[in-house]
């Protein structure tokens, strides 16, 4: 893999959005972008298929560098009426399932996201992600896939206008 000694500039990381967006807008159903870089750069192009639904991130991700997405926020400064008026039609927000933190948190967050997504006229997109408790390693996690199933009927229990699901047995094993 290939490493960086310094970080990607904003100029090259809204281009590459930018890119993305006019590249595989024309034969997506539904392109997710941040808010911060990618929303506005985008729309100013002109680099959206008008058959392309716009979906806007407004979840705010802790994540140490190098590692995976530990946990997640509602990104209050992601103004959804305004996403709205420049022609999102849904808003996400990625929510990391853990077994040993508080459901009230997770509960929290969700609805906060749903209610603030539908008074902006948005679907709410809910994400849930599950990771082991503290103390165990993602490879050594025998609980994943009733995690998955627990994380499901909980977030799910908020009724989101979609519910995005991580993908069972990591997507190995056969069909059946």
């Amino acid at each position: 893999a290939e490493h960086l000694t310094v970080p990607i500039t904003l100029e090259r990381r809204v281009a590459f959005k930018v890119a993305v967006a006019a590249t595989v807008s024309p034969y997506a159903s539904a392109l997710l972008v941040d808010a911060d870089e990618g929303l506005e750069p985008i729309l100013a192009a002109h680099a959206l298929a008008p058959t392309c639904g716009l979906i806007v991130a407004a979840d705010g991700l802790v994540q140490p560098v190098g590692e995976p997405v530990d946990d997640t926020r509602f990104d209050r400064s992601v103004d959804l009426r305004v996403a709205a008026e420049r022609g999102a039609s849904a808003a996400k927000l990625l929510v990391i399932w853990r077994p040993d933190r508080p459901e009230a948190v997770r509960a929290e967050l969700v609805e906060e996201f749903l209610s603030r997504s539908r008074d902006a006229g948005l679907a709410g997109i809910v994400e849930g992600v599950v990771r082991p408790p503290a103390g165990v390693a993602e490879d050594d996690w025998t609980e994943r896939e009733a995690a998955l199933l627990e994380a499901t009927r909980e977030l799910g229990a908020h009724q989101p206008d979609i519910y995005k699901a991580q993908v069972p047995l990591s997507g190995r094993g056969d069909l059946e």
